[in-house]
């Protein structure tokens, strides 16, 4: 079984009205791939403009580089209103494992902001789990050889 947390995102983020949006760290983004269950938390602080909202998507690539394969049709965080005068704390649980996303190789969390002219201040942390039969087998084909290499015939 694979488990981690990990902070992604720390730092300012900006709407536009294009869209666009803004991704998590890349150096997570393999482990997060790698997983069959996230959970997300986080906070923001310091927002400015008129009616800000955050959604968070899944977005995967094949090479770490291109994003390919836009999230699930329903965000993780889906509009949440956010506070211009104090924090807003958000959490969202899990995603479909039967989704695409996750069976590509990297795995990013797409932010965007919505309102007019959005900003603000973000921590954003992932909890992966791992717990598929492919994880199993992992584990136990590991144990199997590193006991091979300590038995002598």
């Amino acid at each position: 079984m694979r488990i981690f947390h990990r902070l992604v995102f720390q730092g300012h983020l900006n709407g536009t009205s294009g869209g666009g949006g803004n991704t998590s760290d890349a150096t997570v983004i393999e482990e997060v791939g790698r997983v069959d269950l996230i959970s997300i938390s986080g906070y923001s602080t310091q927002v400015t403009g008129t009616s800000p909202t955050l959604s968070v998507y899944l977005a995967g690539s094949l090479d770490g580089l291109k994003v390919v394969v836009p999230g699930p049709p329903n965000p993780l965080v889906d509009s949440l209103s956010l506070s211009t005068t104090q924090e807003t704390l958000f959490q969202s649980v899990g995603f479909d494992p039967s989704s695409s996303v996750i069976k590509l190789p990297y795995v990013y969390l797409l932010f965007m902001l919505g309102g007019t002219n959005p900003r603000g201040f973000f921590r954003v942390w992932v909890t992966g789990r791992d717990t598929s039969r492919r994880a199993k087998a992992f584990v136990q084909a590991s144990m199997s050889e590193n006991l091979s290499d300590h038995i002598h015939t």
